[in-house]
């Protein structure tokens, strides 16, 4: 848990992240949730394999309200610069300079999750500022520190943890390079699950249709990956008075390309219908009872 006065604790996440979290569990009977929990309390980092929309962020989030830690959200792309995160020399209110930490190297003084969202996509100049916060020294060194008052060196604390995250079918991605992968000790395959799913959403059609949709996506018929996102977003679309059914028809086959969306209409025609049943039967139900 958090120190008193831990320079990161407006990053802790709120706890409705846990809240509505469906934990789910892992091969060999432990939880998600645990999962991550013991990574932290062994030492060990871990890395998150799933496709687009899987609830990898979410469980990261989950963890870190669970634990009252806070999550610094590492940028992984060509943009980014190891000073929006890492820190550097700011002038001071006396006209001197010195370096001033930036939030990853705050997490790893006073501890934190550092979550390295789509690591496959991180620079390597970047990778390899990590390389000894990733292996057994758990040490971050910053050379830009040099001269400063603050350290060269900065030895974990025993709450900080790495956690990446990556999508393997993601396009502008490469190959995590092993050296970087074995850095993980601990490796978690989060696909889609219907069992979590089934608990999200009202709609059993839907879920059918999600199915239909990505056999298509594995066998390359589709590029566009059918998220758990974008099932929750139809059925929240739909309920809305301002939106309603339509629209959320309409904004779920947009999400796929030009090429895609005629396919997609036809496999939706087929079950919007029974889709509609499934949402608005319930609504009916709870508007009758009301009535009683």
């Amino acid at each position: 848990m958090l120190e008193t006065a831990h320079p990161l604790a407006h990053l802790v996440p709120q706890d409705f992240f846990l809240d509505d979290y469906i934990s789910r569990v892992l091969p060999g009977g432990v939880s998600d949730l645990d999962t991550i929990d013991e990574a932290r309390a062994i030492k060990h980092n871990v890395l998150i394999t799933g496709p687009t929309g899987s609830a990898k962020t979410t469980l990261v989030y989950a963890a870190a309200a669970r634990a009252g830690l806070p999550v610094v959200n590492v940028p992984c792309n060509g943009a980014a610069e190891p000073r929006q995160f890492i820190g550097g020399w700011t002038p001071q209110p006396d006209g001197s300079f010195d370096f001033v930490p930036g939030d990853l190297v705050l997490a790893v003084q006073h501890g934190g999750i550092i979550y390295l969202d789509e690591v496959n996509m991180l620079p390597p100049k970047i990778a390899a500022f990590l390389h000894g916060l990733l292996d057994r020294r758990r040490t971050l060194t910053i050379p830009e520190a040099s001269g400063s008052s603050f350290d060269t060196q900065v030895r974990a604390h025993s709450d900080c943890q790495v956690i990446g995250a990556l999508n393997p079918a993601y396009h502008g991605t490469r190959p995590l390079n092993q050296a970087f992968r074995n850095r993980y000790a601990i490796k978690i395959d989060f696909p889609y699950l219907k069992e979590v799913e089934s608990h999200l959403l009202v709609s059993g059609n839907l879920l059918e249709l999600a199915d239909a949709l990505r056999l298509r996506f594995d066998v390359g018929d589709l590029t566009t990956p059918v998220s758990t996102n974008m099932l929750l977003e139809f059925e929240e679309f739909a309920h809305n008075d301002n939106l309603g059914f339509d629209f959320a028809v309409a904004n779920f086959i947009g999400a796929f390309t030009n090429e895609e969306q005629t396919v997609v209409q036809e496999v939706f025609g087929l079950v919007a219908d029974n889709i509609r049943g499934d949402l608005f039967e319930i609504v009916e139900d709870d508007a009758s009872e009301g009535g009683e």
